[in-house]
């Protein structure tokens, strides 16, 4: 019983001290550089490196990463680019694709060995070959009978 309660106190251990790595935003953790926007305030918020909560920051204004704009594009000041939501969906676009390919290829896969199980060897069956009957065989048949049929008369004549 004390082996189950230090087990079950040692598993809860991490999850109670659990600590936020960036920044807190009521109850929920926000990763540094991270950006959500805020139903409060109806502006775009990202965690910062000091671990404060920032607004986003406009086209034109100075920074140093990405993520503080709201375009997600940082060169020296914000500007609009291809980043953000666009980018996002390129680099979704990016994911799916092989996603999507991995699930054909196991489909096929799996239909191939499907396929494999249920086909069983087909045997050849033993038997007698049958040929074409040609006009020298009722020939030779044609005798045979005639001479059976003379052994068999010359047999009930000695009867």
């Amino acid at each position: 019983m004390k082996k189950e309660v230090i087990l079950f106190l040692l598993l809860l251990l991490p999850i109670s001290l659990a600590v936020c790595e960036g920044c807190l935003l009521g109850d929920k953790c926000i990763g540094i550089g991270e950006q959500r926007l805020t139903k409060e305030n109806g502006y775009e918020i990202y965690c910062s490196q000091d671990k404060t909560l920032e607004k986003a920051k406009e086209l034109g204004e100075s920074c140093f990463a990405d993520y503080e704009c709201k375009s997600y594009y940082c060169d020296m000041v914000c500007k609009k680019g291809t980043t953000g939501s666009a980018s996002m969906s390129i680099s979704f676009i990016k994911f799916l694709i092989p996603s999507v390919l991995t699930i054909i290829l196991l489909y096929f896969i799996f239909r191939f060995i499907k396929t494999r199980k249920i086909k069983k060897p087909v045997k050849k069956q033993q038997g007698v070959k049958i040929r074409p009957v040609q006009k020298k065989d009722y020939d030779k048949i044609e005798k045979d009978l005639d001479k059976s049929v003379e052994e068999l008369s010359q047999l009930s004549k000695k009867k």
